[in-house]
Parts: structure tokens; C-alpha cells; sequence
């Protein structure tokens, strides 16, 4: 089973002709950066620093089957963990 924004991840690579080096390190720096976009749509375009942090504060949405979200008091984004097993090259998530 593939979560939707890992395929989005996938169907990013292919079109940038990266397929060889789709790895968890850049999984990650992909979900970084959609994050970061979103937050940046969020705050407008007069941004500033106050509304960069007014957005990213206000932030929580699923990101095709990730669930990230901030507030004043916690800018972890994340309190899942999500283990895996490589089996034939491929990664499964644990029960």
C-alpha cells in the first residue's frame, strides 16, 4: 500500500528522471519542502516573518495520508513514527 503523497513523491521523481535514488532521506526533504510550500501559500504574498510564523502556527492538514500539523506551543509537526522492513527491495510498513 502506498500513501498518496509517497506516490506524488514517486510520480516528482520520474518526471525529474531521478528514479535512482528514491530513499527515505529524500522522502523526507520532500515532505520538508511541500510542507514549506504550504506554509509559504498560506502566509500570502506580502510575507514576512510574523505571517511566515502566523501561517506555519496555523498549519494542519493531511498530506495525502500523512498528517502534519504546528501550533504556538508545539512545532514538531509530527508525533507518529512510521517503522518499516525492507523486504525484496521494498519497503513494508510494520503491523
Amino acid at each position: 500500500m502506498t500513501l498518496p503523497i509517497v506516490a506524488q513523491y514517486h510520480a516528482t521523481l520520474e518526471a525529474a528522471g531521478r528514479t535512482d535514488r528514491m530513499d527515505y532521506l529524500l522522502l523526507e526533504g520532500f515532505l520538508d519542502a511541500v510542507v514549506f510550500v504550504e506554509i509559504l501559500k498560506k502566509a500570502g504574498k506580502e510575507l514576512t516573518r510574523d505571517s511566515f510564523i502566523t501561517a506555519a502556527e496555523e498549519f494542519s492538514r493531511d498530506l495525502g495520508g500523512i498528517k502534519v500539523s504546528f501550533n504556538a506551543k508545539s512545532h514538531q509537526g509530527m508525533e507518529n513514527v512510521y517503522l518499516t522492513v525492507i523486504e525484496n527491495g521494498q519497503a513494508k510498513p510494520l503491523p
